[in-house]
């Protein structure tokens, strides 16, 4: 196990189940925002859509799609379909066993003010 890979460089070793002509999105962007949405408490792939364009451009960018757009429902129900779901939770598993830092990653001032607490 990697430690110091990130989760999208983790869902970039899944199997991407797309033909090379389905590949319009990223395999680990596409991961990425559905991981996100769900953590966010997205249930079904609408909400999942609507949640990565109610985020609109800088999430697309953050999460490695090639647009300023994130997909459609009908994009993740294709990709859902065939993924190799064992693969996918796997890597998500091993981000999530990898130790953190114990640093706060933010210097703002609620974080200053939460940490204080």
């Amino acid at each position: 196990m990697s430690s110091s890979k990130s989760l999208l460089e983790l869902f970039a070793e899944v199997p991407d189940p797309r033909g090379k002509h389905g590949k319009r999105h990223p395999l680990p962007a596409l991961l990425g925002l559905a991981t996100v949405a769900m953590l966010a408490g997205m249930k079904s792939l609408e909400a999942m859509a609507q949640f990565g364009r109610d985020h609109g451009a800088w999430l697309a960018r953050e999460l490695g799609f090639r647009r300023d757009k994130t997909p459609c429902a009908a994009t993740f129900c294709l990709l859902f379909r065939d993924l190799d779901i064992a693969a996918f939770e796997a890597k998500l598993a091993e981000w999530l066993a990898r130790p953190m830092s114990t640093s706060w990653p933010c210097n703002c001032s609620k974080s200053r003010r939460w940490r204080a607490a």
